[in-house]
């Protein structure tokens, strides 16, 4: 099991750790208190709730300019 200090110490030193483990048992809780406890800004993205092509790549469009039509990524 992974303790408070183990993180602190990992976060101070900018190693990248990856936890494996079954859903619910605050793996995204323990690194979000290690965050707040280093005062780090930090960004939560659900990999099972995004989609890579909407959220990453972006959504294809028609676009039109005065070389023809095109696809855009917005």
């Amino acid at each position: 099991m992974v303790n408070s200090q183990k993180l602190d110490f990992w976060i101070q030193h900018n190693y990248n750790v990856l936890f494996i483990g079954k859903h619910g048992v605050g793996k995204t809780s323990l690194v979000i208190e290690s965050f707040k406890r280093s005062n780090l800004r930090y960004r939560y993205f659900s990999a099972a709730t995004m989609d890579p092509w909407v959220d990453f790549i972006g959504v294809p469009r028609s676009n039109q300019d005065e070389n023809g039509q095109f696809l855009d990524l917005i």
